[in-house]
């Protein structure tokens, strides 16, 4: 590396993930200079401002961390995202400006205390979490009860979303990177179970998007004002939904396409900062 090599600061919670490992290495193999920066690290802002480029790697514990770090930015491009990658983690946010953008979606409310349920079956959803964590199936007034209180007592809203039965615990995972979707696979959940991750033992496979899913999926990832994100889309008797759209996708779908997603991050991004 020389005093000219353009820099990518990886701000993560664990700099040993192997997340943010994989992005090091590709980095260093594009001929970039990884600035791994711990979200904790009091100095995380004055790395962020000096590199050229940022990948932040989201949890629902860097939230916070995320926030504090966003007011001490001087850099307006890394500032600005940061706040539309804390908007979209967001699952209520996220839904309003999808919603807006005319994105195709299950039926949702956002919900701010417990009250009988619109409609039922449903999914509540924690607004803030990844991995399939706080998503919870509801059939009855009880177990919407229940969910909703739960969330409310860790945030100040929740997203309850209609169950679209005919998806049958399936997804596809679209990996939309530059306004081109750059690789998909489709995820089939556990028998019993009816959230598709792959933290959650779902079987996945490549997956080749129709030129609709290939449409809405970039369309919400556009209307987010996102470089790249992961976007869930289900199918529907109403044609294919977007059910949420993740900032900070994770990378076993280049093992399940053999697609460098990774790699199409990184130049996407830089070559973004060096436009």
């Amino acid at each position: 590396m020389t005093q000219n090599t353009k820099k990518l600061a990886i701000v993560t919670a664990n700099a040993a993930s192997t997340g943010s490992n994989l992005l090091a290495t590709t980095a260093r193999r594009l001929g970039y200079e990884p600035l791994v920066c711990l979200a904790d690290d009091k100095n995380a802002a004055s790395i962020i401002d000096a590199a050229d480029a940022v990948i932040y790697r989201r949890s629902p514990k860097t939230v916070e961390l995320y926030k504090n770090i966003a007011m001490h930015l001087t850099n307006r491009s890394h500032k600005q995202s940061l706040l539309r990658s804390l908007e979209s983690f967001s699952k209520c946010d996220s839904y309003t400006i999808l919603s807006r953008a005319h994105v195709p979606m299950p039926k949702s409310e956002i919900v701010t205390k417990v009250l009988p349920p619109p409609w039922l079956p449903g999914v509540v959803k924690a607004a803030v979490g990844n991995k399939g964590l706080g998503v919870t199936l509801v059939k009855t007034i009880d177990e919407y009860n229940t969910a909703v209180a739960k969330c409310l007592d860790a945030e100040n809203e929740c997203l309850y979303q209609e169950y679209i039965e005919e998806s049958r615990g399936a997804d596809k995972r679209v990996i939309v990177c530059g306004s081109r979707c750059v690789a998909a696979m489709r995820r089939i959940a556990q028998p019993g179970e009816f959230r598709a991750n792959i933290h959650l033992g779902a079987a996945a496979s490549t997956y080749e998007p129709s030129s609709q899913e290939k449409e809405i999926a970039i369309a919400a990832v556009d209307a987010l004002e996102l470089p790249y994100a992961g976007v869930d889309i289900i199918d529907s008797d109403e044609g294919p939904l977007v059910l949420e759209v993740n900032p900070s996708p994770g990378y076993a779908i280049s093992e399940i396409t053999g697609v460098d997603i990774a790699k199409e991050i990184i130049e996407h991004i830089m070559n973004e900062a060096n436009a």
